[in-house]
């Protein structure tokens, strides 16, 4: 496979040469099918093996082939991507009939949705794009979940990275950061319950306290950003406590401190006087108030914990007292 994705660079970045681009997909489309094939058709070699061969021919196509397009037009490198996509998808849906190894399908499938990624931009730009995104990344997020493979949910986490990252995010306002947030915390709840990772849970709501705090910037007016952190805490504290997520709160903490620092670096410098006075009345009521509602939900959390275990506790002991066959 290198001899012949080397053999066929050469080829085409010779000066001498005469390839069309027409010409330079198709050779490499023989090519790419002819190894993707390969792939399925002994699915009983080592996962490593596969592995290794269909990274090499997905890496091939894509660079070789949008190199050969990239100056025709955005059309056909748009084309391009999505028939490599396309190919994808068929290979993982055949792994799962001729029960090939199931990371070796989900390979597949994560090798599709990365392609499909990088083929938005090149079509899409604003609202599609990053709709185009969040869709794409829930989607390995809901794999992920189904497969029971952690490993799609770090490609559901790069997807919706690129959301983050997008240039052009400011001008979509604070509704496209607001429902940023909502996807990584959809991907979060969907990421498998069997791995014990703490890193990617906690990246997954990494980027949902960062989109909500580029949500409260494009939202709040520039002097009271300081009130919309707090604010921003009080909703984490609230997501923490209904889905029994500590993590969520330990992030409504860390937004507090950035909030406390603010104070301190920007708002006492930048802000008029009355700004200053209205800004440290607000947020020292939000703050007293969210210690007050903290401290009363997390008294009622921890009853409703010891009041479930008790049941089950219980349960556990009515069902080895009563006689064999009573319910």
């Amino acid at each position: 496979m290198v001899a012949v994705y080397a053999t066929h660079a050469s080829w085409a970045l010779s000066a001498a040469s005469a390839a069309t681009p027409g010409l330079s997909v198709a050779f490499l489309a023989i090519d790419f099918l002819l190894f993707a094939s390969a792939t399925v058709i002994h699915p009983d070699i080592r996962l490593r093996s596969l592995v290794a061969l269909s990274l090499l021919d997905w890496l091939g196509m894509l660079a070789l082939g949008s190199y050969a397009v990239r100056d025709v037009s955005h059309d056909w490198l748009f084309a391009l991507l999505c028939a490599i996509a396309a190919v994808q998808l068929a290979l993982a849906a055949l792994a799962r009939i001729r029960n090939s190894p199931r990371g070796f399908a989900a390979l597949q499938l994560a090798l599709a949705l990365v392609t499909l990624a990088l083929a938005l931009p090149v079509r899409f730009d604003g609202w599609p794009l990053v709709a185009g995104w969040i869709a794409l990344g829930l989607a390995a997020a809901a794999a992920a979940r189904a497969s029971a493979l952690p490993a799609l949910g770090w490609i559901a986490l790069a997807i919706l990275v690129l959301t983050q990252g997008y240039p052009r995010t400011a001008d979509l306002g604070a509704a496209a950061q607001l429902v940023s947030a909502l996807a990584f915390l959809a991907a979060e709840r969907l990421h498998p319950a069997s791995d014990d990772r703490l890193t990617p849970r906690v990246l997954l709501i990494a980027g949902v306290v960062v989109a909500l705090v580029r949500c409260i910037g494009l939202a709040v007016p520039a002097g009271f950003a300081t009130l919309g952190w707090v604010g921003m805490a009080f909703v984490l504290f609230a997501i923490g406590f209904a889905l029994r997520g500590s993590r969520y709160r330990w992030g409504g903490f860390a937004v507090l401190a950035a909030a406390a620092a603010r104070v301190l670096a920007v708002d006492l410098r930048h802000l008029s006087a009355n700004q200053r006075i209205l800004t440290f009345v607000v947020a020292g009521v939000l703050l007293l108030v969210i210690s007050f509602i903290y401290t009363r939900m997390r008294a009622a959390h921890a009853g409703s914990d010891a009041t479930h275990g008790g049941h089950q506790g219980a349960t556990r002991v009515a069902r080895r007292r009563s006689p064999r066959g009573e319910p």
